[in-house]
């Protein structure tokens, strides 16, 4: 048997770093990059706190306007109004409902007029029909005793 060992020495490396131009320039542009947008991050916070504290100042601006101008007088009277008009809208709706009632009886009382109108002509036709049934009797028996003539009328 052939018993050869060999042994290999390793030294073990420690890692090391090793900078170059080309990554500097990487590194640098990195720390350039997230700056720039950490500035633009911070403006746009510190813009939207300016609008959000403008918003808050043009509230206030406007209650202080409103206390003090005498908005709040017309507002009463907007109010004032608005139940005068709802007081009115209900007059409104009680008159219509009256003129409602009042179409419909004068409705139902010509209808009445009409029959009672149509109840009489047909009353009258028959007299006249009768009328005439009469005449012409009337006339028969005149015709009979020929010393009456009757003369025909046309209109």
């Amino acid at each position: 048997m052939n018993n050869n060992i060999k042994i290999i020495a390793a030294t073990p490396q420690s890692p090391s770093i090793a900078i170059s131009l080309e990554s500097t320039g990487i590194f640098l542009g990195i720390l350039v990059s997230v700056s720039l947008l950490a500035g633009v991050g911070i403006k746009l916070v510190s813009n939207f706190n300016k609008i959000a504290s403008d918003i808050r100042d043009l509230k206030d601006d406007l209650k202080n306007h409103c206390s003090t101008e005498g908005h709040e007088k017309v507002i009463q009277q907007v109010k004032l109004l608005q139940t005068e008009f709802n007081a009115h809208d209900k007059m409104l709706g009680v008159h219509l409902m009256n003129f409602e009632n009042r179409k419909e009886a004068v409705q139902f009382l010509f209808g009445q007029m009409d029959q009672k109108i149509d109840h009489k002509c047909e009353r009258w036709d028959n007299e006249l029909k009768e009328l005439k049934i009469d005449v012409k009797e009337v006339q028969g028996f005149l015709r009979k005793h020929e010393s009456f003539v009757i003369r025909n009328r046309q209109d």
